[in-house]
């Protein structure tokens, strides 16, 4: 592996947009929708049926990001949930020695709410910083639509920039909700349904979609030995990104993750409450494969009014 190669994985782990180049045109790449599944477990381990009514379910998670072995970042997400609404607030960065090719961090935080099978985001921020570099990414949303955005530093003007339209910031979630997943219904879920779905994302700059289908199911954890760490079955889900606007059409970073055919979405049932949680993500890379997988997984109960002090 390369030093160059080791720093471009190290920033797409990290959830850090690329330097202010033509590169810049990767932000909507699945890698950057990846840095924000580090909350995503929170979102989708909840359900209102899992909590009592005026209490409040909280669910911690640690994520770690590997490639060839070598544990290159982790990340912890915390969340909150309460009579169908959620807020969650992430913390990722850098570890190890890939310290010595990038200090990368990120903070992300979201909220909304669940009606039925559809996820409604209310809110979306973030921040990553690399060095000197910073980026900041700021939506209010309603019914599905942005109402007010900043997104800093702004898209350079490009001839091969495909220009986002007022419809492609409707009907949409923000990266932190990109897989979150809700059947609408309770029951053990089958893997076409937790799988067979396209997931329209826009993440301040750019818009594109996921599209997920169903592979396989797996079983993982150690039934014998309960742990932290999620235990149970898991639906292997292909993945593909398909860019849609605020992209540069000629790019090759972009053109690559659109040609990426070794990706992976790991989506975990919680029990037959008909929700699902992310467990496991693989984005093949030319250095190998780059994986973000849950190492602790623990939700507990609060008192509203206990979590409210």
């Amino acid at each position: 592996m390369t030093t160059s190669e080791m720093r471009m994985n190290i920033r797409n782990a990290a959830g850090t947009p690329p330097r202010p180049t033509a590169a810049r045109a990767v932000r909507g790449r699945l890698a950057a929708v990846f840095a924000c599944l580090f909350a995503l477990g929170a979102v989708l381990a909840v359900t209102p049926a899992e909590a009592a009514k005026g209490d409040v379910t909280r669910l911690e998670v640690t994520y770690a990001i590997v490639i060839k072995g070598l544990t290159i970042g982790r990340a912890k997400a915390e969340m909150r949930f309460a009579d169908n609404n959620y807020v969650s607030a992430v913390d990722g960065a850098v570890t190890g020695l890939a310290r010595l090719f990038s200090d990368a961090t990120a903070k992300l935080a979201g909220s909304g709410h669940i009606q039925g099978s559809r996820i409604v985001p209310d809110s979306f921020d973030s921040i990553t910083v690399e060095g000197k570099y910073e980026s900041r990414v700021r939506m209010a949303m309603r019914g599905g639509a942005i109402t007010e955005l900043t997104a800093e530093p702004p898209s350079r003007d490009a001839p091969d920039r495909i220009p986002v339209t007022p419809s492609h910031k409707r009907n949409i979630v923000d990266p932190l909700s990109a897989f979150l997943v809700a059947l609408g219904k309770p029951g053990k879920p089958t893997g076409p349904e937790a799988c067979n779905r396209t997931i329209k994302v826009f993440d301040g700059w750019s818009r594109y979609d996921i599209q997920l289908t169903y592979k396989d199911t797996k079983q993982v954890g150690k039934p014998d030995k309960p742990g932290d760490d999620y235990n149970g079955d898991v639906f292997v889900c292909a993945a593909r990104y398909v860019p849609v606007s605020g992209h540069r059409q000629n790019a090759k970073s972009v053109k690559d993750m659109e040609d990426n055919k070794n990706l992976e979405a790991w989506l975990a049932p919680i029990g037959e409450t008909g929700m699902l949680v992310p467990y496991k993500f693989i984005i093949g890379t030319s250095a190998g494969d780059l994986t973000l997988r849950s190492t602790r997984f623990v939700v507990s109960q609060e008192d509203r009014r206990a979590s409210a002090k």
